[in-house]
């Protein structure tokens, strides 16, 4: 069995939604850092963890979330935080 009871604690949008996979295999060694190797991480824009724990979207009601879905799937948290 490998990585057996392994937890990872990171950053929750930073990893690839276009590819095969989204596992981060480039944050192990052994060769498996050449992952990202002409690839990039996407970049959300400057969403900090501030910022996202004042949003607080899990307290979010269903209507506020309808209203700002194509925000909510973007990068730019000011218009939501409006």
């Amino acid at each position: 069995m490998i990585a057996s009871d392994v937890k990872f604690i990171r950053y929750g949008a930073s990893h690839l939604s276009n590819t095969l996979t989204a596992y981060l295999f480039a944050i192990f060694k052994n060769g498996w850092e050449k992952a990202m190797r002409g690839k990039e991480y996407p970049n959300k824009g400057d969403i900090t963890i501030k910022k996202l724990l004042q949003l607080r979207r899990w307290d979010l009601d269903i209507e506020k979330i309808t209203k700002n879905i194509e925000t909510l799937t973007g990068n730019s948290i000011e218009k939501i935080m409006a």
